[in-house]
């Protein structure tokens, strides 16, 4: 991955530790995984959720080489293409 690659994804993964979310971040696999684990059936986390989600899917909106990929409410995937 280049370096301009590597700080989006590294301006990315600043954002996500700023979330209240589980975050794995994978250097050599060049993405990064968001989940929110506790809660599914409670709908304050539900809302929180979506929070997060919307919050990934704006910022990463301002980095040409950055996916986010939603899996569902809960779980989502920022990777570098």
């Amino acid at each position: 991955m280049n370096a301009g690659k590597a700080e989006q994804l590294a301006r990315m993964l600043a954002v996500c530790r700023g979330l209240h979310a589980d975050v794995r971040y994978s250097a050599a696999g060049g993405h990064i995984n968001v989940q929110v684990w506790e809660g599914w059936d409670d709908p304050a986390r539900a809302e929180l959720a979506r929070t997060v989600q919307q919050t990934l899917l704006q910022q990463s909106a301002q980095y040409p080489d950055i996916v986010c990929y939603c899996f569902d409410e809960f779980s989502t995937l920022i990777y570098v293409v």
